[in-house]
């Protein structure tokens, strides 16, 4: 015998050494069509798009962004914190960055893992006839055909080294009483598998199951320290570099890749998810069709029981419970750890208790048929009918060519855009997002015909799905069918993440087609209400109001300016928080500007006037916007003091357009916010203010009036002048004032000496 892996003691044997050579030549073997094969589907993101594996940012960059290399702080990140596969990724490429390169490292890391579930099953059946269940259990996982999304897509990587980093720290940690170094090992271990992939924390539960079932007691405190160090390092470093991660109504979470997410019913939803685990446990035990993703409609949701393939999940349900019962009642505590390692690292990609992206992945299963393999292994060790029955041992060899021939044909599949996607089609044709893929690859190829029928037809499957809307009106501008091609854009206007792009295109081609046809601008902010996509309708509304006014169309351009004003009270936001130096052009307090212009061209002072006071009020803090509703005012007061017909608009009196011209002026000059207003400006108002309530006090509260002219008067930064001369006459005159006439002095010996030098 030969000792090997030294830090967990395991002595193998010659011909369990000749078991894991054979193993691994058979995996090898196996994936020998994978090494030709292009990056496809999501490779091209993970790497070639990838700046933190093609650019030239440092190594601690990794920390700070997701999987897919964007920024971990952006609302878009979909918070993936795997910095060692993507450290792998960027070695990987510095290397070569080559195609064939990434498939041999995935292709080596997979023997890899297959030669580690062959000292698992040893570790469990450490007797002579350990070979067996180590070349069953090797074999089978080696070349099951479910992982080769896993293995010959490079992005299943993560997969493939979570499983990896778990098998070595599960196998630190087998003995009752493990050293501190081994303890040690299995931190950094299982550290290093879960920071390739989420699932990897999972390895803590199968850690302490295990050691329950094994040792009949309770895991010594070694273990559960080690245990509890690993779950807390992993949470402070997901708080420190990730922090609190909230998917519910996130815009990462589409109809389009799980539609059981907005299943209409409880029911259904339930339903559906229960069926999507029969369908991971029909993929590991008969994996006739599989799919590089399973979106919507490939798979429709369960709607009620009367479902056929609710017997599918009261099958699925039965079999797992025989499984189980079979092995409690055989009191096989070996296959109850075998199972935990199907049943642990499935929980979090089920959907049952997280919310995830997907509805079914096939590269989900790479660690749970780890479990599967070795219960299989160990149960034909187990079980001497089957490990003498030579109807067996050919079912199980013919079993294992099969899964071999059909890794090979999977393969195939996988070696470019084109065969992956046709292979998708072919298993899922009621599928919304293959459709668009393969009609983009086609359009990229510059088949239009095919490209728009596969996009229509996507459209067909899910009219509430955005993006083939946006091809669509692409491939009908490049016709020249502009129509046509604003129709589809309309329709995509309201998308979360695709929105900006529609309305741009949209905008820029009816603004080229029909810039004199501001109509059509007003009709687009009209979708978008409909669409609920209000902060776009602002925009639409004001630029269609805008060139209303240039073009003089008074009236649209109140139709607009309203439609727009009304469009931002539907976002719920407050009019104004806080100050702001530079207004945002959508803001209502410039679209109310506009508004009340427009309403003047028409003479509706009335209108502009109520316009302009709301302006006045409800935009104080915004000094740009105070100062255009003053003027505003001011502008439709003169009117209203030079015209009868004017007032009668108004239904205001003389004074009373004297009185509320007084009041918008004192409030200007009051507000402190403006401090772009000049004092020699700030003065002008007041004079004016304090003229206009002298006027007022000839008529109705005369003293109250004159002592509010004095108080504005003295205000000023050269208080001296005839007009305050006048006003501290009248009120010590008319209403008994005893304030010093010293200013009047003042302003009599200036004018004196004026005079003199005259």
């Amino acid at each position: 015998k030969l000792q090997f892996l030294y830090f967990i003691g395991t002595m193998i044997s010659i011909k369990e050494l000749c078991c894991l050579v054979f193993v691994v030549c058979f995996t090898w073997f196996g994936y020998r069509t994978a090494f030709n094969c292009e990056f496809v589907f999501d490779d091209h993101l993970a790497i070639e798009r990838n700046n933190d594996v093609v650019g030239s940012g440092g190594w601690l960059d990794l920390l700070k962004h997701d999987f897919w290399g964007k920024p971990l702080a952006l609302a878009d990140s979909n918070k993936s914190f795997r910095p060692v596969v993507v450290a792998s990724f960027k070695l990987n490429y510095i290397l070569s960055p080559t195609p064939y390169a990434f498939h041999a490292v995935n292709v080596a890391l997979h023997c890899f893992v297959s030669f580690l579930v062959c000292m698992v099953s040893k570790a469990h059946n450490n007797n002579n006839d350990a070979w067996r269940p180590m070349l069953i259990a090797g074999s089978f996982f080696g070349v099951h055909p479910v992982h080769a999304e896993a293995v010959t897509g490079i992005v299943g990587r993560a997969d493939i080294m979570c499983a990896m980093f778990a098998l070595l720290g599960y196998l630190c940690l087998l003995k009752r009483v493990p050293s501190l170094l081994q303890c040690a090992m299995y931190y950094l271990l299982c550290m290093l598998s879960v920071l390739s992939k989420e699932t990897g924390i999972m390895l803590v539960c199968i850690t302490l199951v295990s050691d329950v079932l094994l040792h009949l007691r309770f895991p010594g405190l070694r273990k559960v320290v080690t245990n509890v160090a690993v779950v807390l390092s992993y949470w402070y470093l997901r708080m420190v570099f990730v922090g609190q991660v909230d998917l519910n109504g996130s815009l990462l979470l589409r109809k389009t890749e799980n539609p059981i997410l907005f299943a209409p019913t409880l029911l259904s939803k339930v339903l559906s998810t229960l069926y999507i685990q029969s369908r991971y446990a029909l993929l590991l035990v008969y994996p006739k069709e599989m799919c590089c993703e399973y979106p919507f409609d490939c798979l429709p949701l369960l709607h009620d029981l009367n479902d056929p393939r609710c017997y599918t999940i009261l099958v699925t349900a039965v079999v797992i419970a025989l499984v189980l019962a079979v092995a409690i009642q055989q009191r096989s505590r070996v296959a109850l750890i075998f199972i935990s390692w199907i049943v642990f690292p499935h929980l979090p990609a089920s959907g049952i208790f997280f919310t995830i992206g997907t509805m079914l992945a096939e590269r989900l299963l790479y660690l749970p048929s780890v479990g599967l393999t070795l219960l299989v292994g160990h149960v034909f060790r187990a079980e001497k009918k089957f490990r003498d029955s030579m109807n067996f041992n050919i079912l199980l060899m013919s079993y294992c060519i099969t899964f071999h021939g059909k890794l090979a044909e999977r393969n195939r599949e996988w070696r470019t855009d084109e065969t992956l996607f046709k292979s998708a089609l072919r298993v899922c044709p009621n599928a919304a997002k293959h459709h668009q893929q393969y009609g983009l690859l086609l359009l990229n190829k510059h088949e239009v015909a095919d490209a728009s029928m596969h996009l229509n037809r996507a459209h067909e499957i899910d009219p509430e799905w955005c993006e083939p809307p946006l091809y669509l009106g692409k491939i009908a501008a490049h016709k020249k069918e502009y129509d046509t091609a604003l129709w589809w854009w309309r329709k995509c206007v309201g998308c979360p993440y695709l929105g900006d792009q529609c309305f741009n295109l949209y905008y820029e081609v009816q603004g080229s087609l029909y810039s004199g046809n501001t109509s059509a601008e007003h009709e687009l902010g009209n979708v978008l209400i409909d669409v609920k996509q209000f902060s776009s309708a602002v925009t639409a509304f004001r630029q269609a109001g805008l060139k209303r006014y240039n073009n003089q169309n008074w009236e649209g351009a109140v139709e607009s300016f309203t439609a727009a004003v009304s469009a931002w009270r539907r976002l719920g936001h407050p009019l104004v928080t806080e100050k702001k130096e530079d207004e945002e052009m959508n803001h209502p307090c410039n679209i109310w500007y506009w508004l009340g212009m427009s309403y003047s061209k028409l003479t509706m002072q009335l209108s502009a006037l109520r316009v302009y006071r709301e302006m006045f009020i409800s935009c104080a803090l915004m000094p740009k916007a105070v100062m255009a509703a003053a003027e505003g005012l001011s502008a439709i007061y003169q009117e209203a003091m030079q015209s009868d017909v004017v007032r009668g608009r108004l239904d205001m009196t003389e004074v009373d357009v004297y009185e509320a011209h007084t009041d918008t002026l004192i409030a200007i000059s009051e507000n402190k916010e403006i401090t772009g207003l000049s004092e020699k400006a700030r003065d002008t108002y007041l004079t004016t203010a304090s003229r206009l309530l002298l006027k007022v006090s000839e008529v109705r509260e005369t003293c109250s009036k004159i002592k509010r002219a004095v108080d504005l008067l003295s205000k000023r930064k050269d208080a001296s002048d005839r007009l305050m001369c006048e006003a501290l006459h009248k009120h010590r005159s008319q209403c008994g004032g005893t304030e010093s006439l010293k200013e009047c002095e003042v302003f009599r010996k200036n004018e004196k000496r004026i005079k003199r030098g005259a």
